[in-house]
């Protein structure tokens, strides 16, 4: 009876749709700011040439597509690991076989580079190296903890660039990458992830993300971005988002310290918070531009991405026990 919606739940669990919706928040953001901030030497021609719904229906396809071929992938190259240490995962539970996930990131991956073709050849460029990023991640930089939230971080901003390539204005580029680099890496900490986060691994992302910052402050000076346009005020909420999350950061990993705290629980729900919290920065990025309505809708889509994690504890629950595996063989 359950049958048609294990699958569905299976899908959505495989490709972490709910998640996909930050992504899609950020390259949402860059199509606003190219149409309604940035001078003509910042915009796309081909980006302004489409009307704004299909401008945005490209962008989400581009990062959908890219979000989906990642999660995919990796679930399909994780697949043996799964099955003793993740048997709740879709393939290892028996709700997706293995050549449909493979299908399911294949289909992701054209998905996303044939809407980057809409949007101009640099576009399809950037999403090539988007995906080639992903894949480097899922088979090797995942197993080099500073490398792959290195990676993890670049790939995302070359996500944010593929609907607009010429984008000048690229603080909130360097304030995602920012936020990836420092939430993943105490992420991995707090869950206590392996292979562990070093000293000297977190001295060399201290040292990547130095250099990817002085790289954006020294083409936003060439480009003469790095004021905004005479804006200063368009910090004011990106800034205030900041303070809060750190906020949140500092309450979090106190009770992950207290004695007999489920600590790598606590990780993972600071992790889940991290993701969606970009959701927050793009609307307050386009708040303080004065973009009310634009703001209004990632409002929207971080409410909906609660909701939809959510959604799924009750779904799961109705389709009863999960197929599990005991290291100590009993039932």
């Amino acid at each position: 009876m359950f049958q048609p919606w294990r699958q569905v739940v299976g899908l959505i669990q495989l490709t972490r749709f709910a998640l996909a919706l930050a992504v899609v928040s950020n390259c949402w953001l860059t199509v606003f700011i190219a149409r309604n901030f940035e001078p003509l030497e910042g915009r796309s021609q081909v980006l302004m040439e489409l009307p704004l719904l299909v401008a945005l229906l490209l962008a989400a396809a581009v990062a959908g597509g890219l979000h989906i071929y990642g999660f995919a992938l990796n679930d399909v190259l994780d697949a043996r690991h799964d099955r003793l240490f993740s048997p709740h995962r879709p393939i290892p539970a028996g709700q997706v076989r293995r050549s449909s996930a493979v299908i399911v990131a294949v289909v992701g991956l054209l998905a996303a580079i044939l809407a980057a073709a809409f949007l101009g050849q640099v576009a399809v460029l950037l999403c090539i190296l988007a995906a080639l990023g992903v894949l480097f991640f899922n088979a090797t930089g995942k197993f080099l903890p500073a490398a792959g939230i290195f990676a993890l971080a670049i790939i995302r901003a070359l996500s944010m660039l593929i609907p607009n390539p010429p984008l000048g204005f690229i603080w909130p580029i360097w304030l995602m990458v920012t936020h990836i680099m420092a939430t993943t890496a105490l992420g991995h900490i707090l869950e206590e992830k392996r292979p562990r986060l070093t000293k000297g691994e977190i001295a060399w992302l201290a040292t990547a993300w130095a250099f990817v910052t002085a790289g954006m402050v020294v083409y936003m000076i060439w480009r003469s971005t790095i004021l905004a346009y005479g804006r200063p005020f368009i910090w004011i909420g990106p800034a205030i988002a900041g303070g809060l999350f750190i906020l949140i950061s500092a309450i979090m990993v106190r009770q992950a310290d207290e004695p007999g705290a489920p600590r790598r629980v606590i990780g993972r729900q600071y992790m889940r918070l991290s993701i969606l919290w970009l959701v927050v920065y793009d609307a307050a990025w386009l708040f303080a531009a004065g973009l009310f309505w634009p703001g209004m809708l990632h409002l929207v889509l971080f409410s909906s991405v609660y909701i939809a994690l959510y959604v799924m504890g009750p779904l799961r629950a109705a389709m009863g026990p999960k197929p599990g595996y005991r290291l100590d063989g009993q039932a």
